[in-house]
């Protein structure tokens, strides 16, 4: 039987020759003919379905009412596969194919397993009841920190945006705006050491940084006379210029493992760094920490023709920094809730305490945002103006550095 009109403009309904009832309608995109089973639905007779036709109808007049503002999005058709496909080719060349990579595995994981569950196979079967659901799945899971499913959130925001921007789902950012709302996070406080942390940090390098095998494969006679052979090799990955480098100039962990020979300046006094973070560059000053300049002067020497600062001297790559290795010199210290990240904020609450520099330069220096410093780095460590005037002086533990870095070869007698 042909397709009848109805009391709802823009659907039309009809029964097959098996007796089963169904819609027609006009995409308002893509400008195809659609149809559904009502009968699958549960609607024997065109009255019964009346309600599904009055939204279907209210549906197709927003459609027709956007497409006549925004455009039509000729790209709705596309399954979910090809679409995400496409987007992770387009973030692997804005970013990298490492971030790529991660973005797919970590945050879009839930996203792809919400929309099989849901079998929303296109782009035009995505509504915003979707995204309400979605939340609310992120939110019953229990395992899930706060932050976790904020950053969910916001990597399917931005892969949401770009579909949108290309065409792909019918969304518009104010679905995004309201059914998106990030989960409230509980505010942390910086992990400050304090001097005898230091101290206790610094003993715990120089033992993990000189622990070496007993014997080595070319010289094993150390078995027979009972003495470590000179030629043993090391136990652990030096972790010593990582640490120092991270606690005087307060860079970010990836700031530091990127850091090259080429953005630092020894006549300037200065390292550029490019914010892995805030996407831009800023520059750290050297005139007030002449340890750390030292430092990167011995670190230089060893170099060879590694570009980076904290290279792997076998591979002309920096090196590969893992918690696990980080949480044993940590433990070795006796220092409990000390992970990486807290040598940057030392390093900062220590020199915006100690330093007459204001925020604004606080800011530049270390790459964070003024809210940041007001509600973390603004409340001054009481006597560190009378230190002295350098960043070691400041963190109040320059003789114990630079002991620390003669035993490690980094300062000569």
């Amino acid at each position: 039987m042909p397709f009848r009109r109805t009391d709802h403009p823009g659907v039309t309904v009809s029964r097959n020759r098996h007796g089963s009832l169904f819609a027609r309608w006009r995409d308002p995109d893509t400008f195809k003919i659609r149809s559904t089973s009502l009968s699958k639905l549960g609607y024997s007779t065109k009255t019964k379905a009346a309600e599904w036709l009055r939204d279907k109808a209210e549906e197709i007049r927003k459609g027709r009412h956007q497409a006549a503002l925004a455009g039509r999005k000729n790209n709705v058709d596309t399954p979910w596969e090809t679409i995400e496909s496409t987007y992770l080719t387009h973030f692997k060349g804005e970013h990298s194919k490492d971030a790529a990579t991660r973005l797919e595995r970590d945050w879009l994981r839930r996203w792809r397993k919400f929309l099989k569950l849901r079998a929303v196979r296109r782009g035009a079967d995505l509504v915003p009841a979707h995204l309400m659901s979605f939340r609310a799945a992120l939110g019953n899971e229990e395992s899930l920190a706060p932050a976790t499913r904020n950053r969910t959130l916001g990597a399917v925001r931005a892969y949401l945006t770009w579909a949108m921007d290309n065409g792909y789902v019918r969304l518009i950012g104010d679905h995004l705006r309201v059914h998106f709302k990030l989960f409230k996070a509980p505010i942390y406080q910086p992990r400050v050491l304090n001097r005898s942390e230091l101290i206790n940090l610094l003993e715990a390098l120089v033992a993990h940084d000189f622990a070496r095998h007993f014997a080595s494969r070319t010289d094993k006679r150390a078995y027979s006379i009972g003495k470590q052979s000179p030629e043993a090799a090391p136990v652990f990955q030096p972790l010593a210029p990582f640490t120092l480098l991270a606690l005087l100039t307060g860079a970010r962990p990836g700031e530091v493992l990127a850091m090259k020979w080429g953005d630092i300046d020894f006549e300037s006094r200065a390292i550029r760094v490019w914010g892995s973070k805030t996407m831009r560059e800023r520059v750290v000053p050297l005139h007030d920490s002449p340890l750390l300049v030292r430092l990167l002067q011995a670190l230089r020497k060893r170099a060879g023709d590694n570009v980076h600062v904290c290279g792997d001297w076998a591979n002309d790559k920096p090196i590969e920094l893992h918690d696990r290795q980080w949480r044993r010199v940590t433990k070795l210290a006796g220092i409990e809730n000390a992970p990486m990240k807290c040598l940057r904020s030392t390093c900062i609450a220590h020199v915006a305490s100690g330093s007459t520099e204001n925020e604004y330069l606080l800011e530049s220096r270390f790459g964070h945002g003024s809210n940041v410093s007001k509600a973390h780095y603004r409340r001054p460590l009481h006597g560190l103006s009378e230190r002295g005037s350098t960043v070691e002086e400041w963190l109040g533990i320059s003789g114990e550095l630079a002991e620390a870095m003669k035993l490690l070869g980094y300062l000569a007698d």
